[in-house]
């Protein structure tokens, strides 16, 4: 996330990758810092368009596509540290074979263009994703409320029960993120319900343990 307000340390944006799910997988993570380890993340927040190392990891050996979508005008480069390739994320998916591994210092992107975001280029009304998604442990919600109240997050499992609920005061106007109790929830898929201080949306979480 190229944020105005973002920090180059850990910061409020910042979050690391979960535990990937059993089975066949493959993931991607850019590349961050946080009380001077690496760190594999989630989410990376940088305050301007800069170049972020991202890493691969699979645990299987096979032909991998590498995709994005991009917002704010912004233009992306990916770069193949291995094979030297550079390829526009606009265009399309990039293709490229990989053995299995742990995470892999082998791409870059380059980030270029675009505005940065800030607080007051924000929506006045707004409820991002959950992250990380799927999680294996804390989860949060970002939202931004049109009015002053309550907000009220409720989780629902497959048969429509609800298994879980927080609720946060707001204040018209100001971002914030909201933990959601996930600890003790089974794996599987849930539906996010917010509502509250002007603010009706839904939203899906996978649980992974």
């Amino acid at each position: 996330r190229v944020v105005g307000d973002a920090d180059d340390a850990w910061d409020a944006y910042d979050f690391s990758k979960p535990l990937p799910p059993s089975g066949s997988y493959a993931v991607v993570a850019p590349v961050g810092e946080r009380d001077g380890e690496t760190r594999y993340q989630a989410v990376l927040s940088v305050p301007a368009a800069r170049t972020v190392p991202v890493a691969f990891q699979a645990n299987e050996a096979g032909t991998y596509e590498l995709s994005g979508v991009l917002t704010g005008g912004l233009q992306a480069t990916l770069v193949d540290l291995e094979t030297g390739a550079e390829h526009d994320l606009s265009s399309g998916a990039y293709a490229f074979e990989q053995g299995a591994t742990f995470f892999r210092d082998r791409f870059e992107v380059r980030l270029s263009g675009g505005s940065v975001s800030t607080d007051e280029d924000a929506p006045e009304t707004e409820v991002g994703v959950p992250y990380p998604n799927p999680v294996n442990g804390a989860a949060r919600l970002s939202v931004r409320a049109s009015e002053s109240g309550v907000i009220a997050v409720d989780l629902f499992d497959t048969l429509g029960r609800r298994v879980a609920r927080t609720v946060a005061p707001s204040s018209a106007g100001s971002a914030q993120h909201i933990d959601l109790p996930t600890n003790d929830l089974a794996p599987g898929v849930y539906t996010v319900r917010v509502s509250g201080a002007g603010l009706s949306a839904v939203r899906s979480l996978t649980v992974a343990r």
